[in-house]
C-alpha cells in the first residue's frame, strides 16, 4: 500500500454495528475472531475490488478468503481449517 489509510478496530463488535461504514469501502478486511457465518455487513464494506480474510464457524472453523471483483461479484473460498 503505497498511499492509503490503515484503520484498526480493537474489541468486540456486535453483528448489527459491525464495521466502520463511515471510513469505507475498504480494499482489505482482516478479521481475527471467528464469526458463525460470513457477515454480509462486512462484505458490503469491501471495495470493488476488495479482499477479506475471516475465520468462520462455531466448533469447526475455516479461514475464508472473500474476494469482491471490480463488478461487485463476490466469491468465497475456504482456505484452511483452524481450531
Amino acid at each position: 500500500m503505497a498511499w492509503g489509510k490503515l484503520w484498526m478496530k480493537e474489541g468486540s463488535w456486535s453483528l448489527q454495528g459491525m464495521g466502520g461504514k463511515l471510513l469505507g469501502p475498504y480494499d482489505a478486511i482482516h478479521v481475527g475472531a471467528a464469526a458463525p457465518t460470513t457477515p454480509p455487513k462486512l462484505v458490503e464494506q469491501l471495495a470493488s475490488p476488495g479482499r477479506m480474510f475471516i475465520p468462520v464457524g462455531t466448533y469447526m472453523q475455516q479461514i475464508v478468503h472473500v474476494d469482491k471483483d471490480s463488478n461487485g461479484k463476490v466469491a468465497h473460498k475456504q482456505v484452511m481449517g483452524v481450531s
